[in-house]
C-alpha cells in the first residue's frame, strides 16, 4: 500500500468532477429553459437554430409586410368603391339628361352636378394615399415606353407580359371639322328669327342680329357642344370652322337651320339630308300618275323610276327601294307613318337626296317633303394593325391578336386576358412623320410604332423571408382621361346620349380594376394564412432543438444528484483508507 498517492481517492474525485459538472449543466437547463446555453451544448443544433429564428423572425415581418398590403389594397377600393358611385349617380343624371322634356336650366342643373362629379373623381386619383404614397395616379402601375413622341399606352391588363409590341400606323384619326360658310359680311343684319342648332345646341337667332352677332353666339356656345370654334374667313369668303375636341366617327359636328328662309338669311346653303315621299294617298292599292321618278344621291348616281299609270302605290314603293338598291345609292330607304323616307348616308355639304319627277301632276302625288336643311360632318378612325414581319424589329404579340381602332385609340386583344390600348395624342405631327415615309422602302408607308412593357413601377409587397419572396400590385391610373370621360359634355341631349356610352365603358374599368385589387387582396390573406402556419411550424421546430424537456431533465438532475452523493461518500472513504497503514506500523 501507498500512502503519498492514493489512487482510490483520485479515482473517486474524478467522477465526483465529472458528475457535479454534469449537475451544473442540468441545473442551468432547468434555470434557463433552454437545451442550448452555448454552441458547446450542441454545435449542430446551435448552426440549425440560429438558421431557423432567422426563418422564424423574417416570416413574423413578411407576415406585416402583407397585412400592410391588405390594407393599401382596401385603401385603393375604398376610393374606387366611392369613384364608381359617382360615375353610377352622372350616369343617372346622363339619362335624365338625354330626355326632351328637360329645360335649359334643368339641364344646365344636370351638367353642372355631373361636372362637380367629376372634379371629385380627379381629386380622388390625385390624392388617395398609403403611407403618403398616391395610389391611383397611375404611380403605382406598370411601366412602358413608346418610341415615338406623342403616343402613350393608356391601358394594360395583368395578362401582358414584358417585351417589346409594335403596330403598324398608315394614317391618324382626324376630328370632325365643319365649316360654316356665311354668303354675307358680317356688318349685314340677319332679318329673320329662327334657330340654329349645333350638335343638339340651340342657338336663338334675333332678326336685328347682324352676321357678326351670329358669329359670336356661335362661339360663345363652343364649350357647351366640346367644338373649337376659329375663323376661317379670307379675302372673298366669310367663314367659320368648327372641330371637335374628339377623334374619329364618334366625333360628329351637325349644324342644323331651323328654316328654309334663315338658312337662306344667313347665307349658309345648307342642302337637305332626308327627303320624304308622302304619296298624298291613302290606300297602297291607288294609282299614281304616269311619267318618271328620279333619285339621286351626294355622289350624283341615279336611279328612275318609270311609273305607266296601271301601278299600285305598293307596287311604286317597292320599285322605289329596289332602284336604289340596284343602283347602289348611297341612300337609306325606310318606311314611316306616311310614305318612304329616303335618307343619305353621306356627310358634309354635299350630303343629300334628290327628287324629282318629269311632270306636275306626278310631283304633286308623290308629295316631295325634304327635311331641315343640314350640314353634317364627320371624323376618321386611326388606321393601324399589328406590325408585319416585312418591319425590322421584335414584337411579342401573336398571331391571335386582334387589333381594332377607335378614334385616336388602338386596343388590342388576345386570348387569356391580353388587352393593350395605345392612344396617339399628338396625331398632326405623327401623320407628318408618315408622309415623309419613301413609298419605295415603305410602299403602304406604314409607320411603326413599339411600345416597351417591363415589370417595373408596380407596388412590390415583400411577403416571405427569402429574397425574391414578393407580390407586384398594379395599380391603374383612374383619371378622367384613363376613363375616357375627359371630353364627356352633357350641355344637350346628344351630348347626353353620347355620355352614356362613355360612363358604361368608364364603370366597366373601375369594375375590372376593383375586381382585380379583390384578387389581390385575396391573394394576400392567403399568403397570410400560410406564413403563419410556416411561422407555426417552424416554431415547433426550434422549440424541439432549442427547448428543455423538463420531465426529462428533472429525472437526468436527480440520477446526476444521487450519482454525486455517491461519489462524495467515496471519496471520504477513499481518504480514510491510507489510514490502515497504520495497522501494519502497530
Amino acid at each position: 500500500m501507498r500512502i503519498n498517492t492514493n489512487i482510490s481517492a483520485i479515482i473517486a474525485n474524478s467522477h465526483l468532477q465529472r458528475n457535479d459538472d454534469l449537475v451544473s449543466q442540468s441545473l442551468e437547463r432547468l434555470s434557463s429553459g433552454y437545451k442550448l446555453n452555448r454552441s458547446s451544448d450542441d454545435s449542430a443544433g446551435m448552426a440549425i437554430s440560429s438558421k431557423m429564428r432567422t426563418q422564424i423572425k423574417g416570416l413574423n415581418q413578411a407576415n406585416q409586410n402583407a397585412s400592410d398590403g391588405v390594407s393599401l389594397v382596401q385603401t385603393a377600393e375604398g376610393a374606387l368603391n366611392e369613384v364608381e358611385a359617382m360615375l353610377q349617380r352622372m350616369r343617372q343624371l346622363a339619362v335624365q339628361g338625354a330626355n326632351g322634356t328637360n329645360s335649359y336650366s334643368e339641364r344646365k342643373a344636370i351638367t353642372e352636378e355631373i361636372d362637380a362629379l367629376r372634379e371629385e373623381i380627379e381629386r380622388i386619383a390625385q390624392t388617395t394615399e398609403f403611407n403618403k404614397q398616391t395610389l391611383l395616379d397611375g404611380s403605382q402601375e406598370r411601366r412602358r415606353y413608346t418610341d415615338v413622341t406623342g403616343v402613350k399606352v393608356t391601358s394594360l391588363s395583368d395578362n401582358v407580359k414584358a417585351g417589346f409590341y409594335a403596330i403598324s400606323v398608315s394614317a391618324f384619326a382626324t376630328p370632325a371639322t365643319a365649316t360654316l360658310t356665311f354668303g354675307k359680311a358680317d356688318t349685314d343684319t340677319v332679318g329673320v328669327k329662327g334657330r340654329l342648332e349645333i350638335n343638339g345646341y340651340d342657338i336663338l337667332v334675333e332678326a336685328s342680329d347682324t352676321i357678326a352677332d351670329v358669329k359670336g353666339k356661335i362661339m360663345g356656345a363652343m364649350d357647351k357642344v366640346n367644338l373649337v370654334a376659329s375663323d376661317a374667313s379670307n379675302a372673298t369668303t366669310n367663314a367659320l370652322s368648327l372641330t371637335t375636341y374628339e377623334y374619329g366617327r364618334d366625333a360628329v359636328v351637325t349644324c342644323v337651320c331651323s328654316s328654309y328662309e334663315l338658312n337662306d338669311a344667313l347665307g349658309l346653303g345648307f342642302v337637305p339630308r332626308e327627303a320624304e315621299l308622302s304619296f298624298n294617298y291613302k290606300d297602297d292599292g291607288d294609282t299614281l300618275p304616269a311619267g318618271n321618278i328620279t333619285i339621286t344621291d351626294a355622289k350624283n348616281n341615279t336611279a328612275t323610276i318609270a311609273v305607266t299609270g296601271t301601278e299600285s302605290l305598293a307596287d311604286i314603293k317597292a320599285a322605289i327601294k329596289d332602284a336604289v338598291v340596284n343602283n347602289k345609292l348611297n341612300i337609306d330607304v325606310s318606311n314611316y307613318a306616311g310614305g318612304i323616307k329616303l335618307t343619305t348616308k353621306d356627310f358634309g355639304a354635299g350630303a343629300t337626296v334628290k327628287i324629282s319627277a318629269d311632270n306636275t301632276a306626278l310631283q304633286e302625288a308623290l308629295g316631295i317633303k325634304t327635311q331641315v336643311n343640314e350640314l353634317k360632318s364627320i371624323g376618321k378612325d386611326m388606321e393601324a394593325s399589328i406590325a408585319g414581319k416585312n418591319m425590322p424589329g421584335k414584337s411579342e404579340f401573336t398571331n391571335t391578336s386582334v387589333l381594332t381602332c377607335r378614334g385616336n385609340k388602338a386596343l388590342i386583344r388576345d386570348n387569356h386576358g391580353f388587352e393593350m390600348e395605345i392612344t396617339v395624342e399628338k396625331d398632326q405631327m405623327i401623320q407628318q412623320d408618315i408622309d415623309k415615309i419613301d413609298p419605295t422602302a415603305n410602299p403602304k408607308k406604314e409607320l411603326r410604332i413599339t411600345t416597351e412593357v417591363k415589370d417595373l413601377g408596380m407596388m412590390t409587397l415583400h411577403v416571405g423571408a427569402n429574397e425574391g419572396q414578393i407580390i407586384d400590385v398594379n395599380i391603374p391610373e383612374v383619371s378622367l382621361k384613363s376613363l375616357g370621360i375627359d371630353l364627356m359634355n352633357t350641355s344637350t341631349e346628344d351630348g347626353c346620349g353620347k355620355a352614356l356610352t362613355a360612363l358604361d365603358g368608364a364603370i366597366d374599368k373601375i369594375s375590372s380594376i376593383r375586381a382585380s385589387l379583390g384578387a389581390y387582396q385575396n391573394r394576400l390573406e392567403s399568403t397570410i394564412n400560410n406564413l403563419s402556419s410556416s411561422e407555426e411550424n417552424l416554431t415547433a421546430a426550434i422549440s424541439r432543438i432549442e427547448d428543455t424537456d423538463m420531465a426529462t431533465e428533472m429525472t437526468e438532475f436527480t440520477k446526476l444528484q444521487v450519482l454525486t452523493q455517491a461519489s462524495t461518500a467515496m471519496v471520504a472513504q477513499a481518504n480514510e483508507r491510507p489510514q490502515t497503514v497504520l495497522q501494519l506500523l502497530s
